[in-house]
């Protein structure tokens, strides 16, 4: 019956053995292999296209101060504005207001729980009478 420290040094040499087949060389081998590969599909990709290739040129740049100073103009057209106004006219009251089913909701601690019952559909009007409907979703 072998002893604990001889059991254990028995698992330590059997790990660095599994582990020496796995070596950096080894490594560095794999990682070789898939840099030729990755290399060779991009020369067949590049042997598939049929144009030559042309190296793209950046458009000249203008020096700086080459553009003198200049004043800007603006053309005031009196058609491109919106034909109607948006939104609502003040003031706004409401008018209805329906409410999600109550639910009780607890304290992240589980010590606390109060009941909430949020707005489901509120319905308001404007000073010219055009009423707008918003539903509200029951967030959790």
């Amino acid at each position: 019956m072998a002893t604990l420290a001889q059991q254990r040094q028995t698992i330590r040499e059997g790990i660095t053995a599994s582990r020496a087949a796995t070596g950096a060389d080894e490594r560095r081998a794999i990682g070789r292999r898939l840099e030729a590969e990755r290399r060779g599909i991009k020369e067949d990709l590049n042997a598939l296209e049929k144009s030559p290739r042309r190296s793209a040129q950046l458009p000249r740049v203008e020096r700086r101060g080459g553009v003198p100073p200049a004043m800007g103009v603006g053309h005031w057209n009196p058609s491109r504005l919106p034909s109607g106004g948006g939104g609502l006219a003040s003031p706004i009251e409401e008018v209805s207001r329906t409410l999600h089913p109550p639910r009780v909701v607890w304290s992240s601690d589980g010590l606390v729980a109060f009941s909430l019952q949020r707005t489901n559909e509120l319905v308001m009007r404007d000073a010219q009478g055009v009423e707008e409907t918003r539903i509200f979703a029951n967030a959790p």
